[in-house]
């Protein structure tokens, strides 16, 4: 039978309360091997880091080799592109010289043939006059 206390007359009682401090443990033991698992990296990556690290060390050393070659090739571009543009510029003062030149001597020559052309032309009329 009931009693007014909430027990059954054999002195259990009415509804069994769990015990909270137990599973509050286990669930708080569960969270902080959780949170140091987190923290701990395994053994099997740092294994893997370890191993890696030379791989690292020769990427940087190829990356530090082909930044080097790079550079090299666009120093030997600005180099071939400055003699190239230094080969121009002497061909266009060459040929500005020889136009200049050929110039004067073709008016050289036309006044030269005007003198020589001045003088037939007054011999003609002085053969013709005679």
């Amino acid at each position: 039978m009931l009693k007014a206390t909430g027990q059954f007359a054999d002195g259990q009682p009415i509804q069994k309360i769990p015990l909270a401090k137990e599973t509050y443990d286990g669930v708080q033991h569960a969270f902080f091997k959780q949170r140091l698992q987190a923290l701990n990296k395994p053994q099997k990556t740092l294994n893997m880091e370890k191993h890696l690290t030379k791989f690292g060390a020769e990427r940087v050393s190829q990356e530090a080799s082909a930044s080097r070659a790079e550079a090299h090739d666009k120093f030997k571009k600005a180099d071939a592109s400055s003699e190239l543009r230094r080969v121009q510029i002497n061909k266009l003062q060459r040929n500005a010289g020889f136009m200049e030149e050929w110039h004067q001597k073709g008016v050289d020559n036309w006044k030269k043939n005007m003198t020589i052309k001045k003088d037939r032309e007054a011999n003609q009329l002085e053969f013709d006059y005679k």
